[in-house]
């Protein structure tokens, strides 16, 4: 069991993966603001970050910034978008070496994804 936080804008798109997430065993907590995100990581410690790059006023590099900040043990960041293709989120995504997940998600790719990336913190 891993504990986890999903940060997404859309409510709905961080709501249905916390669900996905818990139902597979992990304690996984939403919020929807960068900001909230960066509060929350204040206070407690999390084996991985799902977030999504794009969001109003603190987006995702924010996050991811003030992840690189924190005192060990960190946690992995793993980015989901639905502009990939957007040359500014594209120059971002190639300069870090996080997993990136398109949006929209599919709960498969999610779940494996997010386990890949748990391994590899073993």
């Amino acid at each position: 069991m891993a504990r986890i936080l999903v940060v997404d804008d859309q409510e709905e798109v961080a709501e249905l993966v916390q669900a996905v997430l818990t139902d597979a065993g992990h304690a996984a907590e939403a919020v929807y603001s960068g900001q909230a995100a960066l509060d929350r990581l204040k206070w407690t410690v999390y084996d991985l970050v799902v977030c999504d790059v794009r969001m109003p006023e603190v987006d995702g590099r924010a996050v991811s910034r003030a992840i690189a900040q924190l005192m060990p043990p960190r946690p992995v960041v793993l980015f989901m978008t639905g502009y990939g293709d957007s040359p500014i989120e594209s120059a971002f995504l190639q300069t870090t070496a996080a997993v990136v997940l398109a949006k929209p998600l599919g709960i498969d790719e999610l779940l494996a994804r997010v386990h890949g990336v748990l391994l590899e913190l073993r």
